[in-house]
Order: C-alpha cells, then sequence, then structure tokens
C-alpha cells in the first residue's frame, strides 16, 4: 500500500491532498506506466478517508489524464505520464451542464466487451436468435435479484425486458389505452418524452395542479385516469416525493381504480442520507406499473431496460409490447444477464453513484460561493433544479451558451409551454474537476441580469 500523508487539519480537501502527492509521485518517475494503484476501498481504509475521498483523487488524477480507470480492473498509470486522454477538445472551451447521457468513463465498456465476447463464444447462435416477447428467462429472474436492492418484492414472471426506458413508457401508456384509461395526470415540469409519447398514444395530458403532488387532482377523478409518477430524483427538478404523500398516492390510488406507472429511471442513483424506497416497494403492485433502467446510470447505447407488470394488465402489456418494437435484442439480454450475475452491475451502479455524489456536492458548493444559491440539493439522481426568480431561463440559457457552458432552459420541460424562471442543471457528462469553473463562468455570464434584481 502507498503511505501517503494527509493533514487532517488542513483547510486543503483530502482529496485535493492525496492528489496533489500521487501527481507528485507519477510526475517523478516512482511508478511506470500502466502499473496498477491500490483498489478505493483498500487505499481508504489503509488513509483512514472515506472511499469518496479516494474517489475523488482519482477522478482528479484522470482528469489530468495522469491515470487511466478501467471499470472493476482499477486504476493505472496512463502509458503517456502527463498527456490527457482526449476525451473532448478542452481548447474549445466549453462546458456541458445540460447532459443527459453518462461521461464514457463510467460506462463499463470493457467488461461488458469481455462479457458479450464469452457468451458469442459460449453460446454461439442460441444468443441471436429471436426471444421471448417478455424476455429472456435467465435475465428475468437475475432482474428481480437486483430489483431487491430497491426493496421491491416480485415474482420473476412479473418481469417483461423492454428495449429501454422510453419504450417501456410507450408500451405502458399503450397498455393503459386498450384497458380503457383516457386521460393520464403528471407533473407541468416533466421528461417531455412522456407527454409526447402518451398524447401519441392518443391519452389526454393534464398536469398537476400542485407541482409535484398529484392529490388533489386524485380526488376529483376516477378509473379513466392514471398517473405518471417520477417519485425519486426526477427529471427536471432532481425532486424526491415525500413519504406520507407517496402512501396517500397509493392509498387513493387503490380507492379510486387508478393505475400508476412508476418511472424509476433514476432511482438506482441515491446519494443522499434518507433511503427512498420505489413506490413498487410500499405497495402490493396490483395497480402500478413500475418501470426501470440502466440507461441514464451506465450504457444508454445499450438500450436495455425492464418494467414489473401485474397480472391484471400483463397480457395487455404484452401486445403493447409486440406492437411497439417486440422484444429487446438477445444478445444484450445475455450480455446484461451475466454482467448482473458476475456482480459487475451493482459495482458500476455504486462507482456512478460515488462519482455523481462528488460531482453533485461540487455543483452545490460552487453554486453557493458564487451567489447562485436558489435551490434544493438533489437526495440523488443527476439533475438540479436552479430557480432564477425575476428571469427568463431561455434567455440565460442563451447567455451561458454564448460563454460556453451549456444549460437547460426550464421552459423546455414545461407541459404548457410556459416560460419558466429556471434552468436546469446536470453532473451526468462534466468532469470532477470542470464543475468550479464551469460554474464561475456561469455567474460571470449572468451577473448583469443577476445584479439587476438586487
Amino acid at each position: 500500500m502507498i503511505e501517503i500523508p494527509l493533514k487532517k487539519s488542513s483547510t486543503v480537501p483530502l482529496y485535493r491532498q492525496m492528489s496533489d502527492h500521487l501527481e507528485k509521485m507519477i510526475k517523478s518517475g516512482a511508478f511506470s506506466p500502466g502499473e496498477r494503484l491500490p483498489g478505493s476501498r483498500g487505499f481508504a481504509k489503509s488513509l483512514g478517508v472515506s472511499r469518496m475521498t479516494v474517489m475523488e483523487a482519482f477522478r482528479r488524477l484522470e482528469d489530468l489524464g495522469l491515470i487511466v480507470q478501467r471499470g472493476r480492473s482499477g486504476a493505472y498509470i496512463a502509458g503517456i505520464v502527463g498527456e490527457r486522454e482526449k476525451v473532448r477538445d478542452r481548447s474549445s472551451n466549453r462546458w456541458s451542464l445540460a447532459g443527459e447521457l453518462p461521461s464514457r468513463s463510467l460506462i463499463p465498456s470493457e467488461e461488458l466487451a469481455r462479457i458479450a465476447k464469452s457468451v458469442l463464444y459460449r453460446r454461439g447462435g442460441d444468443v441471436l436468435r429471436e426471444n421471448p416477447t417478455a424476455g429472456i428467462d435467465e435475465l428475468r429472474r437475475a432482474l428481480v435479484v437486483h430489483a431487491a436492492s430497491r426493496g421491491i418484492p416480485a415474482d420473476w414472471q412479473d418481469v417483461t425486458v423492454t428495449s429501454g426506458g422510453r419504450q417501456g413508457l410507450a408500451v405502458s401508456f399503450g397498455a393503459l389505452k386498450s384497458a380503457g384509461v383516457s386521460e393520464i395526470l403528471m407533473d407541468g415540469l416533466n421528461y417531455p418524452d412522456a407527454w409526447i409519447l402518451a398524447m401519441a398514444e392518443g391519452l389526454s395530458v393534464v398536469p398537476f395542479s400542485r407541482p409535484g403532488d398529484p392529490r388533489e387532482d386524485m380526488e376529483s377523478r376516477s378509473s379513466h385516469t392514471a398517473l405518471y409518477l417520477v417519485p425519486s430524483f426526477s427529471n427536471p427538478t432532481g425532486h424526491t416525493m415525500g413519504g406520507s404523500i407517496r402512501e396517500q398516492v397509493l392509498a387513493l390510488s387503490h380507492a379510486k381504480g387508478m393505475w400508476i406507472v412508476e418511472d424509476d429511471a433514476y432511482g438506482e442513483l441515491r446519494y443522499g442520507d434518507s433511503s427512498v424506497p420505489a413506490l413498487r416497494a410500499m405497495d402490493d403492485g396490483k395497480r402500478l406499473v413500475y418501470l426501470g433502467s440502466f440507461s441514464q446510470a451506465l450504457f444508454p447505447g445499450i438500450r436495455l431496460g425492464y418494467s414489473l407488470v401485474p397480472g391484471g394488465i400483463r397480457g395487455r402489456f404484452l401486445r403493447s409490447l409486440a406492437e411497439r418494437g417486440g422484444p429487446a435484442s438477445s444478445l444484450v439480454q445475455h450480455v446484461l444477464e451475466r454482467f448482473i450475475v458476475s456482480g459487475g452491475l451493482e459495482e458500476a451502479l455504486e462507482r456512478a453513484r460515488l462519482e455523481m455524489a462528488c460531482r453533485m456536492r461540487s455543483l452545490c458548493t460552487s453554486l453557493v460561493d458564487s451567489g447562485l444559491g436558489s435551490f434544493s440539493r438533489p437526495q440523488g439522481g443527476i439533475y438540479l433544479w436552479l430557480e432564477t426568480p425575476g428571469l427568463s431561463g431561455r434567455d440565460l440559457a442563451r447567455l451561458a451558451s454564448n460563454r460556453g457552458v451549456e444549460v437547460a432552459s426550464g421552459d423546455s420541460f414545461s407541459l404548457n409551454g410556459e416560460a419558466v424562471e429556471a434552468v436546469r442543471l446536470s453532473v451526468s457528462d462534466i468532469s470532477l474537476n470542470d464543475i468550479p469553473e464551469a460554474v464561475k463562468v456561469l455567474a460571470d455570464a449572468w451577473r448583469g441580469q443577476l445584479s439587476s434584481l438586487k
């Protein structure tokens, strides 16, 4: 193990002390190119620091081009010391705080490639044949075990595999339409594809009367209305629905005979102190379709998601799936099944959680330090909703873009198309090191506008 002198009483963060010391050692030639650094868990224990501290230090070294992180394999000294990985052209001086896809460094591509090669070698043509509409049984069983990490009790026969969360949404809305649902309630600030897909299925879309809280609207409706919810770390606001509201929403759904579609796309990325159970973990699931996806957290290109579908609507769901593209790729399903069973998925998700927690903490700190403090700190996920009272989110997004920082205007997520005085910030595809600089540029770009409010 490597000994690193850390001064815990210093004002310099521990991760920076650690990365600075390792940087000196690497540049002095103490390590050889390709040499593996200690694992983050063991390293943290030997130094008496948190694993997150080690992850932050490694991330800074990776941004400097001094190390390369290779998923479960670990962190290695870069082949040419001091040369940055050319992930993007830094001379362009642009940062993205608008991203929805994960950083390349978080995608476990090498591990997945190894598994895909192994699966093709061992299973041959079997993995390239058509599979059942609901998905291969081995993956469905593995997904039930995985869902237990969200506290969800389910039978593997309730699982249906889809080609990503977006297909899961379209299939759910199609199934509900065939079951007699005519309108769907959803938050007025929402993932745009949600209302686009619902309307494409012929459903009337009605925004909540109160942001983040559908109870009042549910009271006045019947079983012809369904509910679309992203209760954990929503897009775009990062909002988490409180426990008491969740309980009342579930009770109302049973009393009214209303279906709920729970989109838990970001539920795997909790890093707050409090447990945030899925709605499906709090309920018998008889009137609830649960949608899970790994696309946003880990590997968008694979396009694989899963749904927990109760018996009362399962037949309609499978028919809807068959009409909307059919089953997901057989090869992808076999690869993901092996990835889950080997423990690779949980390790990749843990890494993503740690990384998103580090980035979100840096973003929140940088916003406060820059005087941009109108936000609630998310408990998980990748999004932060920055309110800009009195100022157009669209205008601020344009000013930011002119200075090299991309943010998402709040207008983009408004179901009614109304102007929104807010912007959505994302930590999914910006390095930890770049966040303070990007926020500083934001503050400079908006300085004249912000001062007009004082």
